[in-house]
C-alpha cells in the first residue's frame, strides 16, 4: 500500500489463486479475470509463480504475488499461508478464487483459516480424478466453463445445481475486431509462418494433441482436390515429438505435402485469425469449453466444430459455422468445401451474425457481470452469516 493511501478508496480486493502462469487456458483465464476485475473496479491480487503470461496480467490490471502454492513440504506451505495472512489483511481481501487445480488443496486451506468467502473454476472434469483436485469440489460456489461441464459436475460429481455458475472465456470485443487489425499485421503472421498471402488459410488451433483431430482433418484435406488451401496446424515448442511425426507420416502420405503445415502459436491472435479463412477443431473427445472458437467468430471468421463436449455450445450451426460427426472424415470434407465456397456477401453476413453472437453470450462485459455477481453474493453471504450451499 502506498503512504497516505486508504484501502476503502482504492475498491475490494480479491485473491486470485493461479499457482503457475504457464501459456495454457487457465493462465488465460486468469487475465481474463484481471481484465474483468479491473475494469469493474475490483483489484485482482494473482498468487502465483512468475511465469510467459506474466506480463500479460500485469498490463491487465493484476498484480502479482510470488508465492508457492502447488507444493507439499510442510513449511513452504506455511511461509505462504503467513504471507497471505497478512496481505488478506493490508489490501482488506474480500474473497478467494481458486483458479488452478493444484491450488484447490492450499486454496480450501486458506479461506478457512483466513475467513474468507472461497470459489472455484473448473475447467477440465478429468483433472478431479486426481486426489488433489478434489478439493475444487468443496468451494461453496464452482465455476464451470460451460454448460458442458456444469452438466458433468451435476451428473457424475453429484454437485448440487444450485452451486455451479457456468462462466464461458470472456472474449474482448475491442481487441478481437477486425477494423483494428490493418496489412501489415496480417502480413507479418503470413510471414512468420513462411505462407503467401494469397493462399485460402485453414487454421486448426492449438494444443496439438490427438484429442483436437489432426488425423481426421487430414483424411478430410485428402478428399478435396484444392491445391489454393494450406492448412496451419498450431503447435508449440513443447508438442510431442513422437505424435508430430505421426502427423507427418499422414500428411506425406495422403499426398498433402505443401498443403499442410506446423506452425507456432501466433503472437498477434486477431492477425492471424484475419489472415486465416475459416478455423476448424474437429476433435474426437469431448472438451471443456473452445475460446479459440469464439475469438475466431468474433473476428468474423466462419468456425467448424465436433459434436462433442462443449464444442457446440460455441457455435450457431448454419448461422456462424457449422457442427459436424466427430471423426467423420467425408462430413467434414463437405462442411470445409461450403465454407470456402461462401461468396463475399453471404460471408460478410456470416461474419456479423458471428460478431453479433459472441457478443450476445461471451462479451467480456457481459461474462464479467456473471463473475461480479457470484463474487457479490459470496460477499453478502458470508457477512450475512448464511452459507450458498442451500
Amino acid at each position: 500500500m502506498r503512504d497516505g493511501e486508504e484501502v476503502g478508496s482504492r475498491g475490494p480486493a480479491a485473491l486470485l489463486l493461479a499457482a503457475r502462469l504457464p501459456p495454457d487456458s487457465v493462465s488465460r483465464r486468469t487475465l481474463e479475470c484481471c481484465r474483468m476485475l479491473e475494469t469493474n473496479g475490483w483489484r485482482p491480487l494473482v498468487v502465483a509463480r512468475e511465469g510467459p503470461l506474466t506480463a500479460e496480467i500485469r498490463r491487465a490490471g493484476g498484480r502479482l504475488v510470488a508465492l508457492p502454492l502447488d507444493g507439499s513440504g510442510f513449511f513452504a506451505r506455511l511461509r505462504s499461508m503467513r504471507a497471505l495472512a497478512a496481505l488478506t489483511r493490508s489490501e482488506a481481501v474480500q474473497i478467494l478464487h481458486v483458479l488452478r487445480a493444484t491450488a484447490a488443496s492450499f486454496g480450501r486451506a486458506a479461506a478457512k483459516k483466513l475467513a474468507l468467502p472461497w470459489l472455484a473454476t473448473v475447467h477440465d472434469v478429468d483433472e478431479l480424478a486426481h486426489a488433489s483436485a478434489r478439493a475444487l469440489l468443496a468451494a461453496p460456489r464452482l465455476f464451470a466453463v460451460s454448460e458442458h461441464v456444469a452438466e458433468v459436475l451435476s451428473e457424475r460429481f453429484g454437485v448440487p445445481s444450485a452451486r455451479i455458475r457456468v462462466l464461458p472465456p470472456a472474449i474482448d470485443l475491442s481487441e478481437l475486431s477486425p477494423e483494428r487489425v490493418n496489412g501489415a499485421r496480417v502480413a507479418a503472421v503470413a510471414a512468420r509462418w513462411g505462407l503467401d498471402l494469397g493462399r485460402r488459410v485453414l487454421l486448426v488451433p492449438g494444443p496439438l494433441v490427438p484429442a483436437y483431430g489432426h488425423r481426421v482433418l487430414i483424411q478430410a484435406l485428402a478428399k478435396l482436390a484444392r491445391e489454393d488451401l494450406a492448412a496451419v496446424l498450431i503447435a508449440a515448442e513443447d508438442a510431442d515429438r513422437a505424435y508430430v511425426r505421426e502427423l507427418e507420416h499422414a500428411i506425406r502420405d495422403s499426398g498433402l505435402s505443401g498443403r499442410v503445415c506446423f506452425a507456432a502459436p501466433p503472437e498477434d491472435e486477431p492477425a492471424a485469425l484475419q489472415f486465416a479463412e475459416l478455423v476448424v477443431l474437429p476433435a474426437v473427445a469431448p472438451l471443456p469449453s473452445a475460446r479459440a472458437v469464439l475469438a475466431a467468430q468474433a473476428m468474423g471468421r466462419p468456425v467448424i466444430v465436433s459434436n462433442l463436449g462443449a464444442l457446440p455450445e460455441c457455435v450457431q450451426p448454419a448461422s456462424t459455422g457449422w457442427v459436424v460427426a466427430a471423426g467423420d472424415a467425408s462430413e467434414l470434407a463437405w462442411a470445409i468445401e461450403r465454407a470456402l465456397a461462401l461468396n463475399e456477401e453471404v460471408r460478410a453476413r456470416l461474419a456479423l451474425r458471428a460478431r453479433a453472437f459472441i457478443a450476445e453470450s461471451f462479451a467480456l462485459e457481459r461474462v464479467g457481470r456473471r463473475l461480479l455477481d457470484s463474487y457479490a453474493e459470496m460477499v453478502q453471504d458470508a457477512a450475512a452469516g448464511t452459507s450458498v450451499r442451500g
